[in-house]
């Protein structure tokens, strides 16, 4: 199925192409992160966001798609994640920044994976809202505590660019109903 650019323009609406149940989706715009989601009558699945513009009873035809996450391909290149963060975040900080490795802050979706102190999965995939992230490590917000040391964490970038890589937690703190997990990046040294 071709997805509309944006939502009912022109009165194009996305369609499921197995069952032709109407779709509140469209394609991403620049730096917006589509995910998976299926068609709640067939079980279709499309890679796109919600269409904010789409008729509000059309949400109920479609559900977040399953997280699927293979940590067998993570990067221990502290050069890999250096470029990916400045990619991600190209304009330097305004602020004074005493950190070995300055932050910047962000929202971006990411998926991430549980791993035990061998660094195996234990867990299902999950996603996680990062609100902020360096060249060293990265802070993000999840629904509950890690009950485990590492986590796997794959990045959405520009233009289809990603990456995984290992974290280590080294702090949690309840904010609100939420977590705050954050780390360090598992990386080879220069």
């Amino acid at each position: 199925m071709k997805l509309p650019a944006s939502g009912a323009v022109g009165g194009a609406q996305a369609h499921c192409s197995e069952c032709d149940t109407e779709l509140p989706l469209r394609e991403p715009h620049a730096r917006e992160q589509p995910i998976v989601w299926e068609c709640a009558r067939c079980g279709r699945s499309y890679l796109a966001v919600l269409d904010e513009k789409a008729p509000a009873d059309s949400r109920f035809n479609v559900y977040p798609g399953r997280v699927h996450f293979r940590c067998v391909e993570t990067t221990r290149s502290r050069e890999a994640v250096a470029q990916f963060v400045d990619d991600l975040i190209p304009r330097p900080s305004v602020a004074v920044e005493l950190r070995k490795s300055p932050r910047s802050p962000v929202a971006l979706a990411a998926c991430a994976m549980p791993l035990d102190a061998t660094q195996t999965p234990v867990g299902a995939a999950f996603m996680v809202m990062v609100q902020n992230i360096s060249h060293s490590g990265v802070a993000f917000t999840h629904m509950q505590p890690l009950a485990h040391p590492y986590v796997a964490l794959e990045f959405y970038g520009e233009e289809d660019a990603k990456m995984k890589v290992v974290m280590q937690v080294l702090r949690m703190r309840n904010l609100g109903s939420f977590c705050e997990i954050a780390g360090e990046f598992l990386v080879d040294e220069d």
